[in-house]
């Protein structure tokens, strides 16, 4: 179905993390399709820039914008089928990428993807959003978070990509 698919990670002094993230994403029981990583970085003091190139990602930099401008501007330099949209500071499963693959196909679907699963080391906030999420689970949802979203291109386009003049909740 899918020939290419683009994995965009954006990044703001993440060097705790995106090592992490880049790994669980290098690992991913990709099947047939072939995966471009792209991280955009927004401008990082430390060392996430360099790590990332290290672990053999595309690293773009995109200063100054807000995180919908760097997701956009991460799909312009993209050349997949399929934007698959992750945070820096997330962990993504060995078959995230197929299971996605597979629930676009089944059921027909132009995005999928799922909440967050919060550390157990999480403060209070992580832990109250775990909760409202929970009460969030369906298969026809309004809202996929984009650290954690999968979407094909042509309906990524048709809609604009992420809204750049929203400081927060432009993934809504």
């Amino acid at each position: 179905m899918f020939k290419k698919a683009s994995i965009i990670i954006p990044a703001l002094n993440e060097e705790k993390h995106i090592a992490r993230c880049l790994k669980s994403v290098l690992e991913l029981d990709k099947g047939a399709i072939k995966i471009e990583v792209i991280v955009v970085d927004n401008g990082s003091t430390d060392r996430t820039v360099e790590i990332a190139r290290a672990l053999g990602a595309t690293v773009l930099v995109k200063s100054g914008v807000n995180v919908a401008e760097v997701r956009n501007y991460g799909v312009r330099h993209s050349g997949g089928e399929l934007l698959a949209f992750v945070d820096a500071d997330c962990v993504v499963a060995k078959d995230w990428l197929r299971e996605a693959l597979d629930t676009i196909e089944k059921e027909s679907a132009d995005a999928v993807g799922s909440f967050h699963v919060i550390p157990a080391e999480a403060g209070w906030i992580g832990r109250t959003a775990e909760l409202i999420q929970h009460k969030k689970v369906g298969k026809d949802v309004k809202y996929i978070p984009s650290g954690n979203l999968i979407v094909k291109r042509s309906c990524f386009e048709a809609i604009g990509g992420f809204k750049a003049s929203l400081e927060t909740s432009e993934d809504v």
